[in-house]
């Protein structure tokens, strides 16, 4: 799993036909944040497109959808708002991070931190952060808060993906800054827990708590690995806990309830699923200090990604989905009832849409927002994931129509996070 790192232009109005909300049941039937990317290819000029489109509606309770995309030789970040599309290109490798506001992206390029406002005009859409380098090969992990307006950096000596010497990287510096005031402070505690540790040098994940005080970090063998050990750690009194048995942190809510993967201390520790085996983290919730083991569909792999509503009652897991001998793209829905938790739903049989990337609830709800296409007849042809759903969980539908991302199926794009209003 890579590390979780955890959003100038002109806006130009979108015609956007609101059209009537509609619930389309699905076929299939009953069973059950800190966002990050690392992209490939120095920022210009960002352009404004119209995002027009006949079917198109830009969810109610969202105000941004924020992500990275990639076509015709040119990448970036864009933002698509109730209002317009802007983007920003950028040339060259670089990390990405976003929040829940909607109102800038971060991301780290040729060692430099830089915040791209899209509401602003350019060339003054972006600043930029000093913060020590590690030189333009240096591998950053990037963790935005939800608030958008605390970061916390990881820096690495090498590059900790492509460079092949993967297993000596160490952590050249950590920093968290304050972005409205641009106050840089150095992370010693994680610079070292890395060091110090001997085994712990790759952060896996690194995700802020919805109030922006406290960090969920977690560590594994700098040769790679979906992380062994999770640490909750508070930046105003410098102290950190460790969340005992629990080896990676995938999502966090307003309760601070802790999704993630569970490190066994034995192959006789954890009953696998079908399908499982010992090497292999089951999912778990680490909520007022005491971890619970998930129940999981047996037709349902290892978990990719997952996310947990803010009230704490829906969970969301996105892993592949076992039809016989072949494998497709799936989302499992976990729900908590008297009895515990249990699988609720299992998307992805059946129905007709081939979810590509979850990205997560919107606020104050249990609507779960995910890129989807048409299932295609040929399980070989790519799916892109050129549009927005919305999953409404407890009842086991998805909206329709969907919100059209501006991007065509030869495109790449991946939405990093949505920002909202919550209930209404």
């Amino acid at each position: 799993m890579r590390p979780c790192i955890g959003r100038p232009g002109v806006l130009v109005a979108a015609a956007l036909v609101v059209s009537a909300l509609v619930l389309v049941p699905a076929c299939g039937g009953a069973n059950s944040g800190g966002s990050s990317a690392a992209g490939s290819g120095s920022a210009s000029n960002s352009t404004a497109v119209s995002a027009a489109t006949e079917t198109s509606r830009f969810p109610a309770r969202l105000s941004a959808v924020m992500g990275r995309y990639s076509r015709e030789g040119q990448q970036g970040l864009w933002r698509l708002t109730p209002s317009g599309y802007a983007h920003k290109e950028i040339t060259g490798d670089y990390v990405a991070g976003a929040g829940r506001v909607g109102a800038l992206l971060a991301y780290s390029h040729n060692g430099e931190l830089c915040l791209w406002h899209p509401d602003k005009a350019s060339p003054q859409d972006v600043s930029v952060i000093a913060v020590p380098s590690a030189g333009a090969s240096s591998a950053d992990v990037i963790a935005l808060s939800p608030d958008e307006r605390r970061l916390a950096l990881v820096r690495y000596a090498v590059d900790t993906i492509t460079d092949s010497r993967v297993d000596q990287a160490v952590v050249h510096g950590a920093y968290l800054i304050d972005l409205p005031s641009g106050q840089v402070e150095r992370w010693s505690w994680l610079e070292e827990k890395t060091r110090a540790s001997g085994m712990w040098g790759l952060v896996t994940a690194l995700r802020w708590s919805d109030m922006a005080d406290v960090l969920y970090v977690s560590l594994g063998p700098a040769g790679g690995s979906q992380g062994e050990v999770s640490f909750r750690y508070d930046p105003l009194s410098g102290e950190a806990q460790e969340l005992k048995g629990m080896a990676c942190v995938l999502d966090i809510n307003p309760q601070g309830d802790v999704l993630g993967l569970a490190r066994p201390a034995s192959p006789e520790e954890f009953d696998y699923p079908a399908g499982g085996q010992y090497g292999t983290f089951p999912l778990a919730l680490w909520r007022n200090g005491v971890r619970t083991l998930l129940p999981r569909d047996p037709s349902v792999g290892e978990p990719s990604f997952a996310w947990i509503s803010d009230e704490g009652n829906i969970i969301v897991v996105q892993a592949g989905i076992w039809e016989g001998p072949s494998v497709t793209s799936g989302l499992e829905v976990l729900k908590l009832t008297s009895a515990g938790w249990q699988v609720h739903w299992v998307y992805g049989k059946e129905e007709p849409l081939y979810p590509v990337y979850g990205v997560g609830f919107e606020p104050g709800t249990n609507i779960f927002c995910f890129q989807a296409d048409p299932r295609p007849t040929n399980r070989d042809e790519p799916v892109v994931g050129t549009h927005l759903y919305q999953m409404e969980t407890d009842l086991r539908q998805v909206y329709e129509p969907p919100l059209a991302l501006p991007f065509s199926a030869e495109d790449y794009v991946h939405v990093l996070a949505i920002a909202g209003r919550g209930q209404d």
